[in-house]
Parts: structure tokens; C-alpha cells; sequence
């Protein structure tokens, strides 16, 4: 599973120190995004791989012109109806098991590109905000709108002095 980091154009990206600012953020959502753009996948249009994983819905439609639909996980057995003959009980196992097939790329290769310094930028989150649930695009938004009071108020403490 470590080899899917190695075809990345950014397989790794080193954690930074103290309080995370705007441009250490964007510089690591530029690299992630690159990172999920660079993944083949037929999701959302299918040119821009998995960046739908690492930008927000209205953000992706907007640039793309296309939904991203990161797909669910089917469950272990297909859904088979009880009248289902032959024909139909096999196509049901084949679209669970290319349902299933594209689930988990996506979740080896979703946990790649949520996995760096996504942590430390969750530290430094606003107390309020639910670290354990916050999705990739979702925490660093919510950087990005913070981080310009964290630079205004170094900007205006250094000017007084």
C-alpha cells in the first residue's frame, strides 16, 4: 500500500513546525491537490483524478463543470433480489465487485492525501471545531479562513512592539 505515495508528484510532505500560517497551508493544499489530481479515476468527469477528495463540492463543480461523488462503501455481499434469476444474480456481482473495487482505491488512495500534516492543522483549529470528522477540503478551508486573523494579529503585535 506504500507504493501508492511513490507515484505521487509530492509522496511526501513534511510536517511543519508551530502554528500553521496561510501560506504554509496553501503551499499544502497545493501539493495535495496535486497529489489527488494526478490519481486516475472516472469520478467527477474523470480528467481531474481525485481532487474532488481534497477541495470542496461547490469548489470542484465550479472549476470541473462536474459533480464529485466519492463512492460508498457497498458491503461485503451484493444485493441480490429474491426473484432474481441467473442473468441478473450475475450482473448484481459484477457491479458490487467494480463498486467494491473502486470503494477501496479510494480509500487507499484518500488515506494518502489526508494523511499529511492534516493532523496539525486540525490542532490548530479553533477549539469548537470537531477535529475527528473534519474531511481534508472541510479543515483546510476552515484554515484558510482563519489563518488571515492569525496573520493580522501577528502583523498588528509586532507594530506595537
Amino acid at each position: 500500500m506504500e507504493e501508492i505515495k511513490e507515484y505521487f508528484p509530492h509522496p511526501h510532505i513534511p510536517a511543519q513546525p508551530g502554528m500553521p500560517t496561510f501560506e504554509i497551508i496553501a503551499a499544502i493544499h497545493r501539493k495535495l491537490k496535486s497529489n489527488a489530481a494526478s490519481v486516475t479515476s472516472t469520478l467527477g468527469g474523470g480528467n481531474h483524478g481525485l481532487l474532488g477528495l481534497t477541495i470542496l463540492p461547490a469548489t470542484y463543480q465550479t472549476v470541473t463543470g462536474h459533480v464529485f461523488v466519492a463512492p460508498v462503501n457497498p458491503g461485503s455481499l451484493p444485493i441480490i433480489a429474491p426473484t432474481a434469476i441467473q442473468p441478473q444474480i450475475g450482473e448484481a456481482v459484477r457491479q458490487h465487485k467494480e463498486r467494491l473495487k473502486i470503494w477501496k482505491k479510494i480509500q487507499r488512495n484518500g488515506s494518502h492525501l489526508k494523511k499529511p500534516n492534516t493532523s496539525d492543522i486540525r490542532r490548530s483549529l479553533p477549539e469548537r471545531t470537531p477535529k475527528s470528522t473534519c474531511r481534508v477540503s472541510k479543515c483546510l478551508s476552515q484554515r484558510y479562513d482563519t489563518a488571515p486573523l492569525f496573520k493580522l494579529r501577528r502583523y498588528n503585535s509586532s507594530r506595537t512592539g
